[in-house]
């Protein structure tokens, strides 16, 4: 009565000896670059012959003892490991590859950005396909190891492109927090330096108006750049609306304008773009432009007197 419990310890202890060696085999097979789902089937394979091989060692005095519950404790506890290993390599593979997107994308988004062109955001849609798509395609390769179902692969791709949009948006949006600072810097270089980029000597025959205009457009097209996130190509009147409430004359001009029926910048959407998108209002372009010309009155000043 007693050869029960002793046969119960020998095959716990087996049990616990395989399961080990499954986990080691499988963890120096991964070590190595061996693919996962191939890896696990082959360890677990191993591991179910070299359980039954302990058994048939530990039964033979007891040919008719039935193994179907210990067999089965074991290929759960293997399959229990390998669905918790899958989960942690997969979430190191999503973290690699997030930053990876965020290399490819934060640091150009900002460069491009600052510049403050007017094709700025066809130059970043640009970036972020070619980016993105190149990134998610090698994903997908490292993915297809893992041999997983069509819906979670589709999952994990999806949740990988909209990490690449957030990296993107979030990047326009810590630009746009700055816009003052960066509508002032831009203004001062325009206003202190000719198209060859030398100093303004200021003589007589400079045009300071003109000149201030143009220092304002610039700034003012920076706003207009930073004001939405336009990564799906929609067509918007941003650019307009703040030429011609801000710099072409206010009022007088957005009225007798046919594309304004009132104020543009006399709300907090912009015609055309989800609020999703916007990065600064209307009214706050208002606010933000009247801040910028109040501090940059200064250096206008400086250089009339100089003449």
């Amino acid at each position: 009565q007693h050869t029960h419990p002793a046969f119960e310890t020998v095959i716990e202890h087996l049990h616990c000896t395989v399961l080990s060696k499954f986990k080691n085999d499988l963890e120096q097979l991964l070590r190595s670059g061996e693919r996962f789902a191939a890896s696990a089937r082959h360890c677990a394979q191993s591991s179910s012959v070299e359980f039954e091989a302990g058994w048939r060692d530990a039964v033979v005095k007891h040919a008719d003892w039935d193994g179907t519950n210990s067999r089965n404790k074991l290929q759960q506890s293997m399959e229990v490991h390998t669905a918790c290993l899958r989960i942690a390599k997969l979430d190191e593979l999503k973290a690699t590859y997030k930053k990876k997107l965020l290399d490819a994308l934060s640091g150009p988004v900002q460069s491009i950005l600052e510049t403050g062109e007017r094709d700025s955001w066809a130059s970043i849609r640009r970036l972020y396909r070619r980016e993105t798509e190149h990134i998610i395609l090698t994903f997908s390769d490292s993915l297809s190891e893992y041999e997983l179902d069509q819906t979670t692969s589709v999952e994990m791709v999806l949740e990988l492109r909209e990490h690449a949009r957030c990296t993107v948006v979030k990047k326009a949006r810590e630009e746009a927090g700055n816009i003052l600072i960066r509508m002032k810097g831009r203004f001062s270089t325009v206003l202190s330096h000719d198209k060859d980029l030398m100093p303004r000597t200021w003589i007589a025959n400079e045009d300071i108006h003109a000149i201030t205009r143009e220092a304002r457009l610039a700034a003012l097209r920076l706003m207009s750049v930073m004001a939405a996130v336009r990564l799906d190509d929609k067509p918007d009147k941003i650019d307009r609306a703040l030429m011609v409430s801000l710099l072409d004359g206010g009022p007088l001009c957005w009225k007798r304008s046919i594309e304004f029926t009132s104020d543009p910048l006399a709300s907090t959407t912009w015609q055309e773009v989800s609020p999703q998108d916007t990065l600064i209002t209307p009214v706050q372009c208002k606010s933000i432009w009247r801040q910028f010309k109040a501090e940059t009155e200064y250096p206008v000043a400086q250089a009339i007197l100089m003449q």
